[in-house]
């Protein structure tokens, strides 16, 4: 029951799918008494790291529809008003969010959540031109986004999450803690699950129906390979 909990968490994880690190943040303004923080964030294992941690004290806005890729969606206007009216915006890294690059943000309310783990970065020299929605045509050459893949990476986003949102809002400092550190467990109690599960495995060769598993693979040494099945 317990490899069950953690197998969801991860394929919850899963299924989301060059930025300013984190720095002093500058809240946008005074915030009337009682209004909570609004943190925007790009992708679905942003959101949950964010809920977890800040529970009942932020307000945490995912506008992405949901038959659309995270990755590679191109919001509205109205949606990147949004952004950057907000208070905190939480972002992926490692290329992650390619609108990013055409639009500005406030950068002194932007954190990379994968800042500190930039050595860790997967370069995808080749990648099958595909489309598998209403986002359009994309590859998915240039650096692996989907660092939450590997647990401990997921443990140092979360943790970069955490301390935003400390700056963000210091008299909940502790709650966020001590919030932070279940979710630590519960992701390192994962990583055990799957170096157990993926130790039988070895180098047998295994096939992944979309090629987004680099860090999953990198972290437990699989022998993966990806079978792409989109529109080329």
């Amino acid at each position: 029951m317990q490899y069950l909990r953690f197998g969801v968490l991860f394929i919850a994880l899963s299924i989301s799918s060059c930025y300013p690190s984190s720095g002093t943040l500058s809240p946008k303004a005074i915030r009337p008494l009682g209004e909570r923080p609004r943190v925007f964030v790009v992708n679905y294992p942003l959101r949950y790291f964010a809920e977890r941690i800040g529970g009942d004290y932020i307000e945490v806005h995912f506008p992405v529809p949901a038959d659309i890729d995270p990755a590679f969606w191109r919001p509205d206007s109205q949606v990147i008003r949004g952004f950057q009216e907000a208070d905190l915006i939480l972002l992926n890294g490692a290329g992650y969010a390619k609108w990013l690059q055409m639009v500005s943000l406030p950068t002194s309310r932007m954190v990379n959540t994968t800042e500190a783990v930039r050595k860790k970065y997967i370069l995808v020299k080749d990648g099958v031109t595909h489309q598998h929605g209403p986002e359009g045509k994309h590859t998915h050459a240039g650096t692996a986004f989907t660092t939450w893949l590997d647990p401990t990476i997921a443990i140092a986003q979360a943790r970069s999450v955490k301390d935003a949102l400390a700056k963000l809002s210091p008299e909940h400092a502790s709650v966020f803690e001590a919030n932070f550190a279940e979710l630590e467990k519960d992701l390192a109690a994962l990583d055990a699950e799957f170096e157990a599960v993926f130790a039988g495995v070895g180098q047998q060769p295994l096939l992944a129906s979309h090629p987004v598993y680099q860090y999953l693979a990198q972290r437990y040494g699989l022998n993966l390979q990806s079978v792409h099945l989109g529109t080329r």
